[in-house]
């Protein structure tokens, strides 16, 4: 069984959680860390980006950028351009390999032990009552 967040115990015992999260095993909480982190590869610091901080720029924002830049153009690639594109190309290698992990062996190593903790938050949350699925 993996460790499950403190005070999931006190959250069921009152019926309902307040905190949902507070159920998330430990395990889950690493992957979705993980996963949020890819996002972030992928996409940029979204948040930070929304409140005028400065960030570098995402897989996508890179390309996107290229792309609009060489798509009007007559002229080749500039070597700005270029750089940006190996930039991407490695950060991209990257963010693969990370995604194909958490979908390949993190995820999958995860299940049972999601199936196991659901049962058992369901079945200390439902005690005494007949539920039918």
């Amino acid at each position: 069984m993996i460790p499950l967040r403190s005070g999931i115990r006190a959250e069921l015992s009152t019926g309902y959680p307040r905190n949902p999260m507070v159920l998330m095993p430990l395990g889950q909480a690493t992957l979705e860390a993980r996963l949020t982190q890819l996002e972030m590869d992928l996409f940029g610091e979204r948040e930070m980006a929304r409140r005028n901080e400065p960030t570098l720029p995402g897989i996508r924002d890179r390309v996107v950028r290229i792309v609009s830049s060489i798509y009007t153009a007559t002229a080749p690639a500039t070597g700005t351009q270029k750089q940006g594109y190996e930039i991407a190309a490695n950060q991209f290698e990257k963010f693969l390999s990370g995604l194909r992990q958490l979908v390949t062996t993190d995820l999958p190593a995860l299940e049972p032990e999601l199936e196991e903790e659901f049962t058992l938050a369901f079945a200390s949350s439902t005690a005494g009552q007949h539920v039918q699925l």
